[in-house]
């Protein structure tokens, strides 16, 4: 979960062949997903309809079937009639038992697939609402200039023969509260590439925070490339888009290709909670882009007099 709620507000840098080789491999396996789950609805579909004889539909069974299906009776006077091939007493509750069972994989596994993109577009929708407030200026927020202490890259293997690279900065700056006392804030930030090429070691970069949580500083320019978004985020989104296409099918499907609607009850809760968890789990995609924050009281002097 940690390096996709990164990427939905951190733009990895890719490049050469290795990037077209990750995206390609990436888009085929996807597409391939979906195929095979649409081609298994459809089979599914296709099963149910040539097989229409079972406990809840007996009149439905040819010649032969009637006395071989669990929970179906064959009461034909004379020759077979399929109006005398009725239910049995208690038949059937082991087909029930599997129906619940099928109905429910399904569900849950719509339910995954189509989750992520309703909570992928509610984290989003609050990270920039979050960036608006912040750039909003006072009262909500104050704003001054830090001082850039070190920056640095980490590179990370994709799993697919390509690399991740990820942009850091350790930074320090004096802020003031409501009262206007003044504070230390000091830590690592994990930035965009632009925030990162800006940056100059012993230089200085505008931030902002609030004054009732000053670990919670954004610098300015990291602000304005969230609300411009990123390619990397709408690539993201479009291969989500895929996966919520997938599982809505799934989801759905399991009710009349089960024959049981658990499956489609369990799939709606989860539709209907997905936005609620995005909204939950944007604060934490916050916090791990934060290390080591520290805020610390300064006396008049511009002493550091203590720890919080």
């Amino acid at each position: 979960l940690k390096p996709l709620l990164l990427k939905l507000d951190h733009e990895p840098l890719r490049s050469g062949r290795r990037s077209r080789a990750f995206a390609t491999s990436l888009s085929t396996a996807m597409c391939r997903t979906a195929t095979l789950v649409v081609l298994a609805i459809a089979s599914g579909l296709a099963q149910h309809g040539e097989a229409a004889c079972n406990s809840t539909s007996c009149s439905e069974c040819a010649e032969g079937e009637c006395s071989n299906t669990p929970g179906c009776f064959d009461d034909s006077p004379g020759d077979y009639d399929p109006a005398y091939c009725v239910s049995s007493e208690g038949g059937g509750d082991d087909e029930a038992v599997g129906g619940d069972v099928a109905s429910l994989l399904m569900g849950l596994f719509g339910g995954v697939f189509f989750c992520v993109l309703p909570c992928g577009l509610m984290c989003r929708r609050r990270g920039n609402e979050d960036a608006k407030t912040m750039m909003s200026g006072p009262p909500a927020t104050r704003r001054t200039n830090a001082k850039v202490n070190k920056k640095w890259t980490k590179t990370s293997s994709d799993g697919e023969g390509g690399t991740s690279t990820s942009y850091h900065i350790s930074t320090d700056f004096v802020a003031t509260d409501a009262s206007n006392a003044q504070f230390k804030v000091s830590g690592e930030r994990l930035v965009y590439r632009k925030t990162y090429e800006q940056a100059q070691e012993g230089g200085q970069l505008e931030v902002v925070y609030r004054s009732a949580n000053m670990a919670g500083f954004e610098f300015t320019s990291d602000l304005e490339c969230r609300l411009q978004g990123s390619t990397a985020s709408c690539i993201l989104f479009v291969f989500i888009g895929i996966f919520g296409v997938v599982g809505l099918a799934v989801g759905v499907a399991s009710g009349p290709v089960t024959e049981n609607y658990l499956g489609v009850g369990v799939f709606a809760v989860m539709a209907l909670a997905a936005p609620i968890l995005g909204y939950i789990l944007w604060p934490m995609a916050m916090k791990m882009k934060r290390t080591g924050i520290k805020v610390t009281p300064v006396a008049a002097t511009g002493t550091v007099i203590g720890s919080s």
